[in-house]
């Protein structure tokens, strides 16, 4: 007899919440990006700030550039209102970090490009916030993910003689207020009962216990070979002593890197200390709580928690298209280079996959806060917003926007469905604020909140330039995404509009260009075509120091501004320096290639040449080159038996370097070039020739020649001379003219 399934009951409806809901933050690295993550974090958490009935902000766990966007929101919800973004400790952290800032040759080390100059002084302001003290109201609890460069080895049981390899850390801390004036406690918020060891740092009896914090900031940040790996002091707990203290004197020192290496987005973390860390529903009204000591159970979340999850890599605009199965399988190369995209990628969300798999509830619970515009920082794997401060502070402005519609949006419904009905939702501006002019044209241009030509008067043609970008590369991708067959516009109005074939809308006071310019090329590479746009509406590359500069010439100095950073880095290399410049300047023609505004070289062979060439126009013209050299010749003369001579011959003409396969390797030439050939035959015309059928003497000459540029810095050439019969007498004559040298170039 067949059975039936029972009907599966539905779900009760949501119970309205009795407290305030208890707010966690997970965020991700970001490099530049983190002016994006800080200025959306920065509007979210003053708005909720000014909703206390409503969020409890209490947990932020982060990676990378997010363990430290993750520290400054918990400090931002225990401080005082913030009503200037260009006064806060998320507006300044970021506006400093620079390219100038980071980069200086003399502190390039074998194994890191950067230095922390920018970044120390970034954390002394942090923590002297910290040294001044919160209010006693203030519990927040931090999660930072690390990576070990070297794997621990932890024995698995007392007599298997088998051991594991532990290489990601996660480091927990509790900060407490102790009123204004007082320093914060910091403690680690840790099981040391639990069965497998903790990872603690050294607080207890320590007179500095801020310069711990600073040390696990600058590890949880140390991208590989960006900066160098942090000598952290730690201690491991032990369950057979759990309350052994973690000292200086008893801790152990580790070198550690950045925690975004295999766990980029820790969900997981935040899971687990909002389900053991934060006490059960209380009293009516009552807020949560951090429960003493901590004890690890893997308890459920709490039924009114919330994780909010910042990733500006998320978007809900199309993603670029990929490559395709055969380009992929094209070479050793490209399959290699897919191969070690997807590990990284795969190795950076492995946590998220399976925290996410192992936990399907925790999918109602998490609100995912991507971005509908492009960031200007976006281009060069997130490292383009470093070249200028215009872009961080732009970026800070949009992620602050991409707040507001988080909230009114995703933030909003999930409050309706939690508690019942939708709450009335305060917003950052809802008080008086200063300097939200780039927020306003923003919300102007974007969501057609007031007028477009007021609101952008008063902001920099800089970041209206980098509005109009963002906006031009948003149609560019979604128009390339309809021709692709996606017809997906997601909640994007502006999107479905490119679709449609529109123009991205003009922002007040940008220069006009010709319809299309908006799209990028076929052969155009992501910078070249993010420069273009933003040189053509009008943005000053004032930290490069290019106070009005083409759009090859921009691109050109960030060219040669990431070979001296290659370069410093070959340089410092004890051994194999050659092999690492090669590796560098590969990784840099994947980036960029420009030629150079002009090339100086010298080269020797039968001839002694010195020339140089000047580059003719941008984009597709700059393939052309003017050029000159004077060659000087007759050296050979002067050890054979015969009689000595010397020439000089200036010449002038064109050159074209072979853009499509050129690149910051190698850079194949050809010229052609005309000149007068002086000798010291006929006194360089003042005398006469005599014997023109057997000496060379002076007289027009042309010459057709090929080149090959190694690195931009090796010359090799082949030239075919020709001095044609303008003498009675005298004979049409040819040679051909190897030479190799050098090459100086200005970009």
């Amino acid at each position: 007899m067949p059975t039936t399934t029972p009907p599966t009951p539905k779900p009760a409806a949501p119970q309205p919440a009795s407290r305030p809901i208890p707010i966690s933050f997970v965020v991700s690295g970001g490099v530049s990006l983190g002016a994006y993550e800080a200025g959306f974090l920065h509007y979210l958490v003053e708005s909720m700030k000014m909703m206390p009935e409503l969020f409890d902000m209490k947990i932020a766990t982060g990676a990378s550039a997010g363990s430290i966007n993750g520290l400054l929101a918990l400090l931002a919800s225990c401080d005082a209102r913030q009503d200037d973004p260009q006064a806060s400790l998320f507006f300044r952290t970021w506006a400093e970090v620079g390219f100038p800032a980071l980069f200086d040759a003399k502190e390039t080390s074998p194994i890191a490009l950067f230095a922390r100059t920018a970044m120390k002084n970034v954390a002394t302001r942090i923590l002297g916030r910290i040294d001044a003290g919160f209010p006693t109201t203030c519990d927040v609890v931090l999660g930072v993910s690390t990576t070990r460069l070297s794997s621990k080895k932890d024995t698995l049981g007392t007599r298997s003689g088998l051991s594991l390899p532990r290489t990601e850390e996660k480091f927990v801390l509790r900060l407490r207020g102790n009123g204004e004036g007082q320093r914060s406690t910091l403690e680690n918020y840790v099981d040391t009962t639990y069965g497998f060891p903790q990872i603690l740092l050294p607080f207890e009896k320590n007179p500095k216990p801020l310069d711990a914090l600073r040390d696990l900031l600058f590890a949880s940040s140390a991208f590989p070979f960006a900066f160098n790996p942090i000598s952290l002091p730690h201690c491991l707990s032990s369950p057979q002593k759990p309350d052994a203290p973690c000292t200086l004197e008893t801790a152990q020192r580790a070198p550690f890197v950045d925690g975004g290496v295999f766990d980029n987005q820790p969900l997981g973390l935040a899971a687990r200390l909002a389900g053991d860390g934060l006490a059960p529903q209380a009293e009516e009204g009552g807020r949560a709580r951090f429960v003493s000591p901590l004890r690890r159970k893997n308890a459920p979340r709490p039924d009114d928690a919330l994780f909010v999850y910042v990733d500006p890599e998320l978007t809900s605009y199309p993603a670029p298209p990929e490559d395709s199965d055969a380009k992929k399988m094209h070479s050793a190369t490209s399959l290699m280079t897919h191969y070690l995209g997807m590990f990284v990628s795969s190795a950076r969300s492995k946590e998220l996959v399976d925290v996410l798999e192992a936990s399907p509830d925790l999918r109602e619970k998490l609100i995912l806060a991507g971005a509908d515009t492009p960031p200007v920082s976006q281009s060069l794997a997130s490292f383009f917003g470093f070249f200028d401060k215009n872009f961080r502070v732009f970026d800070f402005y949009l992620g602050m926007r991409a707040a507001r519609l988080f909230l009114d949006r995703r933030l909003g419904g999930k409050l309706a469905r939690l508690r019942g009905e939708r709450p009335k939702l305060t917003h950052y501006e809802d008080q008086p604020t200063k300097n939200l002019e780039p927020y306003r044209c923003i919300r102007a241009v974007l969501d057609d909140d007031g007028n477009p030509q007021e609101a952008c008067r008063p902001v920099s043609k800089e970041l209206r330039a980098a509005l109009q970008t963002s906006m031009a590369r948003l149609y560019d991708r979604c128009a390339r995404a309809k021709s692709l067959g996606s017809l997906d516009a997601g909640e994007d109005r502006a999107c479905a509009k490119a679709m449609r074939g529109d123009e991205p809308p003009r922002v007040p006071l940008v220069p006009v260009v010709r319809e299309g310019f908006h799209r990028q090329g076929a052969s155009e590479s992501e910078l070249a075509y993010v420069v273009r746009l933003l040189a053509g509406y009008g943005f000053v590359f004032h930290d490069l120091g290019l106070e009005s500069a083409s759009a090859s010439r921009i691109e050109r100095t960030i060219h040669e501004e990431l070979r001296n950073v290659f370069e410093a880095f070959a340089d410092a290399q004890p051994e194999n320096g050659a092999v690492v410049g090669a590796l560098g300047r590969t990784l840099l023609g994947h980036l960029t290639y420009v030629p150079a505004s002009f090339i100086l070289h010298v080269g020797f062979g039968p001839v002694v040449e010195v020339g140089g060439s000047l580059r003719l126009g941008a984009g597709i013209s700059r393939f052309l080159r003017a050029t000159a050299s004077i060659d000087g010749g007759g050296l050979s003369s002067f050890s054979g038996g015969g009689g000595a001579y010397f020439t000089l011959a200036p010449m002038a003409g064109l050159e074209a370097e072979l853009l499509p396969i050129s690149g910051p390797n190698i850079q194949p030439r050809v010229g052609i070039r005309g000149g007068y050939l002086f000798s010291t035959v006929d006194s360089f015309l003042i005398g006469s020739c005599n014997e023109p059928d057997k000496r060379v003497c002076s007289r027009v000459t042309a010459q057709a020649y090929a080149a090959v540029s190694i690195f931009e810095r090796i010359r090799l050439q082949l030239a075919f001379a020709m001095l044609p019969a303008v003498r009675s007498g005298e004979d049409f004559s040819w040679s051909l003219l190897p030479t190799g040298g050098v090459q100086f170039l200005w970009p």
